[in-house]
């Protein structure tokens, strides 16, 4: 895992997940739907895109009947967005 060249070919919103990770530890991928306003399936991929990049790890909810994943930022996620161009939320609620 681990794709040298990922953070250059994060979307805004994949940027957008980063960042909310990093600020609130760890969320599933429903709580990532609803803070970038796209389905739950499309949060998945860009999870699983990240996960697969070695940008966040994953794992299941310790309540097995869910099967909820969870996702929290490795440390070469958070290395990301200290060298990317995005700096963080604008006043107008949108990722900078």
């Amino acid at each position: 895992m681990g794709d040298q060249g990922a953070a250059r070919r994060l979307s805004p919103r994949r940027w957008r997940i980063l960042s909310y990770l990093a600020q609130h530890g760890s969320a599933s991928t429903l709580d990532v739907a609803l803070v970038c306003a796209v389905s739950r399936l499309t949060a998945h991929r860009d999870l699983v895109w990240l996960h697969e990049a070695g940008l966040v790890r994953r794992e299941r909810s310790p309540e097995g009947r869910t099967h909820t994943w969870w996702y929290e930022v490795t440390a070469e996620g958070t290395r990301w967005p200290a060298t990317g161009v995005r700096t963080g939320w604008c006043r107008s609620g949108r990722f900078c």
